[in-house]
């Protein structure tokens, strides 16, 4: 929850269900959830109980908390506007590290900072956003940029297909395979992006076999 500060009792009380059975929240902010839907002052805050504080104490630099069987880490700085705006190192250490405390990170590139990924499952299918900011300084100017990625194949998966698509492709805007090599439960591919592209993995089961697949490259 990066900065969030106005919530409502439904999202407040959802989050907390969340948390307690066993979700792990990350919250950041000098005024976490201190507002209604509508922007109007609480008279405390409505994740108080998840913080582990209110609007009484004296606000923390960092805490965690546990509630029930999850758990929350606050920080009061705003790591993500601080890592984007100023490349704060130290920003990004620590909210990388508490992601990575509670989270397999599925994907890993070396990639320039201003791309942005966006990941989601859909089915039998990985679904991957790119979104390309280099060159957004005030007049915008595309530069386009390459770079690898490597994927976690769930469990119990193999790939089929690696398909990608893009609106800066006007000859062929529709989904195209894509090269890829898999080994150890990974996949291996190069991203050209201009502006925006979209990369669909489709799997299927293995039923039974095993996990480790020898490399292979889509035609």
């Amino acid at each position: 929850m990066p900065a969030v500060q106005a919530i409502s009792d439904t999202e407040a009380a959802i989050l907390q269900q969340y948390v307690e059975n066993g979700g792990n929240l990350i919250v950041t902010g000098a005024n976490p959830t201190a507002l209604d839907e509508y922007g109007t002052a609480r008279a405390d805050y409505a994740l108080a109980d998840l913080l582990g504080f209110s609007k009484s104490d004296s606000l923390p630099a960092e805490k965690q908390n546990t509630f029930g069987t999850g758990s929350v880490l606050f920080f009061s700085a705003s790591l993500g506007k601080d890592y984007f705006v100023s490349s704060d190192a130290t920003a990004l250490e620590k909210l990388s590290g508490a992601v990575q405390t509670t989270s397999t990170m599925p994907l890993t590139t070396d990639a320039d900072r201003r791309v942005h990924f966006e990941l989601s499952q859909l089915g039998n299918q990985t679904i991957l956003q790119f979104v390309n900011f280099i060159g957004v300084n005030g007049s915008f100017t595309v530069e386009p940029t390459t770079f690898p990625v490597n994927l976690k194949i769930p469990d119990g998966k193999e790939v089929t297909s690696v398909a990608l698509t893009s609106p800066d492709s006007t000859n062929t805007p529709g989904l195209r395979p894509l090269d890829y090599t898999a080994s150890n439960q990974q996949i291996s591919f190069n991203v050209m992006l201009n502006q925006y592209a979209l990369v669909v993995v489709s799997y299927d089961d293995t039923q039974g076999s095993s996990n480790n697949h020898t490399p292979i490259a889509s035609k």
